[in-house]
């Protein structure tokens, strides 16, 4: 927390609240982060605005990301006391974390059936990685194999048999 006194009674302080998830045998990791500032004038009035962020990185051969942030801010008024002052500023963070978390859920409730088996690579039917290694597979072989007659026949000078012509 970091805090400000200016003058004639007025300061200011911050709040940031994170954390991070790791999952690597999931192969996702994942960042919340929340930082509001308050603003006190005249031991009564304060300006509160901050936002909740929350980033994922998924990183099965490669990287795919969403970032998502939401800004808040509230004017805080009549509070009593140092408790009710920190029952109102704790109780709106609180708040717009919890919109910020219902709002992604509804926004996501069908992406994993939906949109994200888009984002991954397809596995075969069998569930399993292909090898793509040319000594391992009949279509890798094939495909080398075709790749190298054209490789030949490129090479060849124009007019020559097997340069294309019949």
């Amino acid at each position: 927390m970091y805090a400000k006194i200016a003058d004639q009674g007025e300061w200011a302080f911050t709040i940031c609240v994170g954390a991070l998830v790791k999952d690597a045998e999931n192969l996702w990791v994942g960042h919340s982060q929340s930082m509001w500032t308050v603003e006190v004038a005249k031991k009564t009035v304060a300006a509160l605005e901050g936002y909740t962020a929350l980033a994922v990185r998924f990183f099965e051969g490669g990287n795919a990301a969403v970032d998502f942030r939401k800004e808040y801010n509230k004017d805080l008024a009549a509070f009593d006391g140092v408790d009710g002052f920190v029952r109102k500023v704790v109780g709106f963070i609180e708040l717009c974390d919890k919109k910020f978390v219902k709002d992604l859920e509804g926004e996501f409730s069908g992406f994993a059936e939906e949109s994200f088996k888009d984002l991954r690579r397809a596995l075969p039917y069998s569930g399993q990685k292909m090898n793509w290694s040319s000594d391992s597979h009949s279509m890798a072989k094939e495909l080398k194999r075709r790749e190298d007659e054209l490789a030949a026949q490129e090479q060849q000078p124009a007019g020559e048999p097997g340069a294309g012509e019949s």
